[in-house]
């Protein structure tokens, strides 16, 4: 399950950095990444350690579903990969969470640039 997380993170970085267009278009494709990225974490942070390897696979299938959407949208708008690797780092900052694991996949984002 663990690598399956990390699989998923590394599929938000790759959407990020692969998304020039309309400003306020490729913003609002960066705010829902960022929405959905807390949403996981918020996810995780609910389940207790002993937990986690439980969890059902369909939270990541979803997660990864949404980012397919997001990078539909990115394309549509036109988004250049350094204008979305500029606007995640820009929000990245905004992410929190309660849990170890919460905490690692923030540190796990807030260490990286998007797209890098």
């Amino acid at each position: 399950m663990t690598r399956r997380v990390w699989a998923v993170i590394a599929a938000v970085v790759l959407v990020a950095a692969a998304c020039g267009g309309s400003s306020a278009d490729c913003q609002a494709v960066a705010d829902d990444a960022i929405e959905l990225v807390q949403g996981l974490i918020d996810q995780i942070d609910s389940v207790a350690p002993e937990d986690f390897a439980a969890i059902d696979d369909t939270l990541l299938t979803e997660f990864e579903q949404a980012f397919v959407e997001l990078e539909r949208r990115a394309d549509e708008a036109d988004c250049s990969g350094q204008q979305m690797s500029d606007l995640m780092d820009d929000r990245v900052g905004d992410l929190t969470a309660e849990s170890d694991l919460g905490r690692l996949l923030v540190a796990q984002f807030s260490s990286e640039e998007f797209g890098g």
